[in-house]
């Protein structure tokens, strides 16, 4: 069942106003497009999330503050999901400047509290800590600068969507 709706070849029919044939959509065609889509976009985030990760390895650090760390619960439809959530303060160019993130490409959610924990633990409230700053927009900063090993998996997620989308394509159209 799941073979012929996901492979199934597609059903030619007449143009009801001419004589060309065209290609009726099938769900095959639809599910493709989907997924498709959907690994452009994770494509398209997690390379600019790994670009933006290797420049913040160069960005100055300036001296910030924590505000505020600990665990953001969500209680999602897949369940409840953890996060580690930190806010600090930093002056760029004479400018008060507040930040939330921790790394490029997060935050990570799980169904673990532990990880969330572990992370934000690094970040007392009143602590002072390095903040990485993008000199050309310092509102953009990061705690933890360089490429993380979650970018990696949104890349890695985000091509085989992608494939499996043309596949899915090629097979509806013939």
């Amino acid at each position: 069942m799941w073979n012929e709706f996901f492979f199934s070849t597609p059903q030619l029919k007449r143009d009801p106003l001419g004589s060309s044939n065209m290609i009726q959509l099938s769900s095959p065609l639809i599910v493709g497009a989907a997924f498709a889509g959907a690994g452009i976009y994770a494509l398209a985030r997690g390379f600019r999330d790994l670009a933006r990760a290797i420049d913040s390895e160069d960005w100055p650090a300036v001296d910030g503050e924590i505000l505020d760390a600990g665990v953001d619960t969500d209680f999602a439809s897949r369940g409840r999901m953890y996060s580690a959530a930190v806010r600090y303060r930093y002056s760029a160019g004479g400018v008060a400047h507040e930040g939330d993130r921790i790394a490029f490409g997060g935050p990570i959610e799980t169904s673990w509290r532990g990880p969330a924990e572990k992370t934000a633990a690094r970040y007392r409230k009143g602590a002072a800590v390095k903040v990485r700053v993008s000199p050309t927009d310092p509102s953009q900063s990061v705690l933890e600068p360089g490429a993380k090993w979650y970018i990696y998996v949104v890349i890695i997620a985000g091509a085989i969507f992608l494939a499996v989308g043309i596949r899915m394509i090629i097979n509806a159209v013939g």
